[in-house]
């Protein structure tokens, strides 16, 4: 049968071992093969293999890692073991990859411009003179609606779904035969993970491109793939055409995925994260507005918040106002780039503020010396999207979740430790990860570390910027389940910031829709169902609604 297949790249026998992991092997024996224009799908949890096997191809495992196995690369034979001239010449032209987080990946000390620059001189496809023409027509290509603008920013003047865009651009411009795309769009809104999708179904069908597709995204697999590899554990456990395996799945893992994608916790579930102990009884429906006024206190107040990061440009948050009820949950969607986590961090004050004012509790926060407001950090904490990167990876996680104590000294440091052993029992770890560090730690872990940190001040609001986005579906669920079970234990309020529509849905009372740095409509959850929304809302849902479909990329 394979003697039929079209010319593509084979991988024979690919074992990953890490020095510091000798109970199991990362990728244990795995052999696949990719014909020019296909798309294969590898799918499965965080921590099945699926990244370890794309930067094995390429050769940019740590040194602590022991690979083995071949790749046939159209005819060409590589030994994936040794770090030989023939295995460095398959980066960038012959082989594309994306990574997951693409804002680590680009130099914050260059421009956009300048990673063209370096990508396209390196592999001596064109002169000097022709750069910016390249930039700007791929960029175009992602629909960015100023290329010349982005071409001048550095990485971390764009948001995080922006900098996805531009490694895709950067990627494409080389022309290469295989494209790896590792969770290329965890971190874009569901409009932009259309097109950043429709692009890619583009280049394989029109440049006979292989892309080999890493996800947790099971409506992007089924929707996108030719075929589908589920890993579990370093190790295949079904594998077939796309449209067989999610209609018909015959390995119980995969059956497991699809049930898991099916559910999701929310504010009348039962919880998937349990503790000893009842929980208090929560309303079937989310409360009207006018009994949230009347039962309620008012928390937080935002009036006419206003974010510039270039003078001359928009403002990046353009005088939102909006206010938040004790105990409430209320969510913010938008697409990437549309101002969300930026309003997130002008709340808490990580970033500095061109107009408007924050109330905690009727009183005035002064933003400009929010790091020794002691009061404010102790009524809100925020909880990013990538928990990993927001954890010291030289501290113990017991120094972690006691780290907000060295600032503000609320406990002694035996009521501090005290408190901190609590604290991961509540957040599901245990007492085994208390002297591990992030490293050491799965993604969920990490995030499980952030959340307790988070609590460890006695906070009456979480912000909780995109905590999900970058999780598959089971971590999913357990992470948001977590942060229900706080809020219905404690009576914290939560804004939840999110591109998924589908969290938002299942855990909001209210819903804040934003675009280009404004809120377009505030509405009442259930008003998502409702005939009459904005235009951008509308837009929203039907992208959803789209990725749902069999024929989304026909």
């Amino acid at each position: 049968m394979e003697k039929h297949m079209k010319p593509g790249i084979r991988v024979q026998n690919l074992f990953v071992r890490y020095h510091d992991d000798k109970k199991r092997a990362a990728v244990g024996g795995i052999s696949f093969f990719v014909s020019r224009g296909e798309c294969l799908c590898l799918l499965g949890e965080s921590g099945s293999g699926k990244s370890s096997i794309a930067k094995a191809l390429i050769g940019i495992l740590p040194v602590t890692a022991n690979v083995s196995g071949f790749i046939d690369f159209f005819g060409e034979r590589v030994d994936l073991g040794r770090k030989t001239d023939a295995l460095l010449s398959l980066r960038g032209r012959k082989i594309g990859y994306i990574f997951q987080d693409s804002q680590q990946a680009l130099n914050p000390m260059r421009t956009i411009r300048e990673h063209f620059r370096e990508s396209v001189l390196q592999h001596g496809l064109v002169g000097e003179e022709e750069i910016d023409e390249i930039g700007r027509r791929f960029l175009g290509y992602l629909n960015f609606e100023h290329p010349e603008r982005v071409l001048g920013s550095y990485p971390f003047q764009l948001s995080g779904g922006m900098c996805q865009r531009v490694y895709l651009a950067l990627s494409l411009c080389l022309e290469p035969k295989l494209l790896i795309a590792d969770e290329t769009t965890s971190a874009l809104d569901r409009v932009n993970q259309m097109e950043v999708m429709r692009l890619l179904n583009k280049s394989r069908r029109e440049r006979n491109l292989a892309l080999l597709f890493i996800t947790h995204d099971l409506a992007l697999a089924r929707a996108f793939s030719d075929r589908v590899l589920v890993m579990r554990d370093g190790t295949p456990c079904e594998e077939g055409p796309s449209s067989d395996v999610f209609r018909k799945p015959s390995h119980p893992y995969t059956c497991a995925l699809l049930s898991a994608s099916l559910q999701r916790p929310s504010l009348e579930d039962r919880l998937l994260v349990r503790r000893a102990g009842a929980l208090p009884e929560v309303e079937s429906s989310p409360p009207s507005s006018r009994q949230r006024m009347e039962s309620r206190n008012r928390l937080l107040e935002v009036r006419n918040l206003t974010k510039r990061y270039d003078i001359k440009g928009r403002a990046a948050v353009d005088r939102v106002s909006f206010g938040l009820d004790e105990g409430e949950v209320m969510g913010v969607l938008g697409e990437s780039g549309c101002g969300k986590s930026s309003l997130a961090k002008c709340i808490v004050g990580i970033e500095g503020l061109q107009g408007g004012e924050v109330l905690l509790c009727e009183r005035r926060v002064d933003l400009c010396r929010h790091r020794r407001d002691r009061s404010a950090n102790t009524t809100m904490q925020i909880i990013f999207q990538d928990g990993r990167a927001s954890l010291n990876p030289r501290r113990k996680v017991v120094d972690l979740i006691q780290e907000p104590n060295r600032y503000l000294g609320l406990y002694s440091c035996e009521e501090s430790r005290r408190l901190a052993s609590a604290l991961l029992d509540e957040v599901g770890l245990g007492q085994e990860v208390y002297r591990y560090r992030a490293p050491q730690l799965s993604t969920g872990q990490c995030q499980r570390v952030a959340i307790a940190r988070a609590l460890f001040v006695r906070p009456k609001l979480l912000i909780c910027d995109e905590p999900v986005s970058s999780l598959d579906v089971r971590l999913q669920n357990q992470i948001l389940g977590l942060l229900l079970e706080i809020h219905r234990e404690r009576g914290i309020a939560i804004l939840m910031i999110s591109h998924d529509i589908g969290l938002l849905k299942s855990c909001c009372q209210r819903i804040a829709v934003m675009k280009d740095g404004v809120f377009c409509e505030v509405m009442e959850t259930r008003r998502l169902c409702e005939e009459e929304r904005h235009p951008y809302t509308e837009r929203l849902l039907a992208c959803d609604r789209t990725l749902h479909t069999q024929s989304a990329f026909s």
